[in-house]
């Protein structure tokens, strides 16, 4: 899971440099369309995401759904009726799902675990991981949000301003 991570940072990091102001918030939709390499690494990208993204979420599913289940009309749609488009909704998951499972969660099951022998020099890391997976947390979350609000109709801004 940190390989994968450090990857996606190294290429949203490179793309930055390469694109700057002009960075779409895909790094894809930056590439020209018309070279078959792109083509390939945009085919790469959606198998990807495609075959690992369902895994990903997996445990959240089974805590979630499983107490609601019951509780819902097989017939009930409420995510089609909130969000209209997936693409925001997913990146609000992501960002919860992410922040807490793939960060916060692996540090308090290391130190339930680690906690008679000790953590030695390690124990900064864990500082670092946590505050990385709050971090992610709040500023992932609160922009999807924010996208979320945008394509609702409402103006998105946090300050009280309109747009």
């Amino acid at each position: 899971m940190s390989w994968v991570t450090l990857i996606y940072m190294l290429l949203g990091f490179m793309g930055y440099l390469r694109f700057r102001d002009k960075a779409e918030k895909s790094i894809t939709l930056n590439l020209p369309v018309h070279e078959i390499p792109v083509q390939i690494v945009k085919i790469a990208i959606a198998l990807a995401a495609y075959c690992t993204f369902g895994l990903q979420f997996f445990v959240c599913l089974e805590i979630v759904w499983n107490p609601l289940k019951d509780k819902c009309p097989p017939y009930c749609s409420c995510n089609s009726c909130s969000v209209p488009t997936i693409a925001p909704f997913m990146v609000l998951i992501g960002a919860f799902c992410f922040s807490i499972l793939g960060l916060i969660m692996p540090v308090f099951v290391e130190i339930v675990t680690d906690w008679e022998t000790g953590f030695g020099a390690y124990n900064w890391k864990n500082v670092l991981i946590v505050l990385l997976g709050v971090f992610v947390l709040i500023f992932g979350s609160e922009s999807a949000i924010t996208d979320i609000l945008k394509q609702l109709g409402g103006s998105g801004a946090t300050d009280g301003t309109q747009d």
